[in-house]
């Protein structure tokens, strides 16, 4: 289900742990995906509450006045949903798939909290007048619905003036190149990492800047990986959603075209693939390369 978050919902979870190691509580609960919803605070989902006059400072307000802190602190590995929270995600994609759309972006998540009914940000959000027909007629009022719901993440429906710039169709030009001299007989998103580290301009000096030069995760994705006996091939599955991802933050963002910093951040939302691999192997955390592109890119 995850590989079909968008890089916002992706953010919005990621949040939600932050707000769940912040209170030392050793579960991720509704109350803590709304409010990793609101410090998001851009996302559709951020803007259909406002649009029905619910403020977020106000929500986190009584969200926090609810729950309570633990009394010692949490392991840093992973921590479990709750069963109402593991109901939200399926509430979730229910709600895409309802609305014709093929991705889980932040409203989707909000219709998940409001259709759940029982959790601490129902009832929040329910206690502000926040009703869940008013919020889904607010989402089609602001994306509209779409004309399918396959279950394919490559199938993610992208508006066709959201092209490539030059520079990003260079770096998936690049990607293709860097594979064959590896010759893969595939292109990954280690070599779409490398295409961007190639790629003159913001998105390679952000990359070097934070220690990755193109020579360097050459070198590590080498390590990680042998060269081949043949090149030539299709876009893996991870390179495929890295892609979307991209192409669904141009939207997003309501961008003219699809940069290298949105491929950068796509390569950024898919954890399976091996860029985020030869980062971490590089001692590169991604959340901070992450923030780095969104202040790129102007914002989150």
């Amino acid at each position: 289900m995850f590989d079909r978050f968008t890089e916002r919902a992706r953010t919005v979870m990621s949040l939600a742990r932050q707000a769940s190691q912040t209170y030392q509580h050793d579960y991720i609960g509704t109350e803590h995906v709304l409010l990793g919803l609101v410090e998001e605070g851009s996302g559709v989902g951020a803007q259909v509450l406002r649009n029905l006059h619910a403020d977020l400072k106000k929500i986190r307000v009584k969200v926090e006045s609810i729950i309570r802190s633990g009394t010692r602190p949490v392991s840093q590995g992973q921590i479990p949903f709750t069963p109402r929270a593991k109901k939200v995600l399926e509430l979730s994609l229910e709600a895409a798939q309802g609305l014709g759309h093929n991705y889980i972006g932040t409203e989707h998540l909000l219709l998940g909290l409001l259709r759940e009914g029982e959790g601490i940000a129902a009832q929040v959000l329910g206690r502000l007048g926040v009703e869940y027909d008013a919020a889904r007629e607010e989402i089609q009022e602001l994306v509209g619905s779409g004309t399918e719901s396959d279950a394919t993440p490559s199938a993610v429906p992208v508006p066709e003036l959201i092209r490539p710039d030059e520079s990003s169709r260079a770096v998936v030009k690049l990607a293709r190149e860097q594979a064959a001299s590896m010759r893969h007989r595939f292109v990954g998103t280690e070599h779409l990492i490398l295409g961007v580290a190639v790629q003159p301009g913001p998105a390679a000096d952000l990359l070097i800047a934070s220690g990755a030069t193109a020579d360097a995760l050459r070198d590590e994705i080498r390590e990680l990986r042998a060269n081949g006996t043949e090149s030539g091939g299709d876009f893996t599955p991870a390179a495929k959603a890295a892609l979307d991802h991209a192409r669904l933050d141009a939207k997003e963002r309501s961008a003219a075209a699809v940069q290298p910093a949105h491929i950068l951040l796509g390569l950024l939302g898919v954890p399976e693939g091996l860029a985020m691999t030869a980062l971490r192997s590089l001692g590169i955390q991604p959340d901070e390369v992450r923030a780095r592109v969104q202040t790129l890119l102007g914002g989150g």
